[in-house]
């Protein structure tokens, strides 16, 4: 009997045959979803300067900070007690309503270069996400 190890796929076809795929599922979303959405959904993914940061999503990642600080030695030092979100877009019209913070009334962050005027603490808008059991102020 002849040994048949030497046959299969090449490693280079494979790549071709993932790319090939990635290529067939991005054409797929743009004529399914539509380019101007993916687009959105891509700006509300990566953020950046383009767009403002979903209220959301600031919510959500607060929750999850949230989750952690209650896991860490540290808790003072933790995202949740000191994480800023810039460029929150509160009103959902895409641009940014300034600053803010997981707990206003629980946060250590630092003061922000702006006034404070009707921000609330330290100038920073409040998301008002409650962490049972975490206390980030000495």
């Amino acid at each position: 009997m002849k040994n048949k190890r030497g046959q299969g796929i090449s490693m280079n076809m494979i790549i071709i045959i993932i790319l090939a795929i990635l290529v067939l599922l991005v054409i797929s979303i743009i004529f399914l979803g539509g380019a101007g959405t993916l687009n959105q959904r891509l700006r509300n993914i990566f953020g950046g300067s383009a767009g403002a940061y979903d209220m959301d999503l600031a919510k959500a990642n607060c929750q999850n900070y949230c989750d952690v600080a209650k896991t860490v030695p540290n808790v003072k030092t933790s995202a949740y007690c000191t994480h800023i979100f810039r460029g929150v877009d509160s009103d959902g019209d895409g641009q940014s309503n300034g600053d803010y913070v997981c707990d206003g009334n629980n946060n250590v962050a630092p003061a922000p270069t702006m006034p404070a005027g009707s921000r609330g603490p330290a100038g920073y808008g409040n998301l008002n996400v409650i962490c049972l059991g975490v206390i980030c102020k000495p």
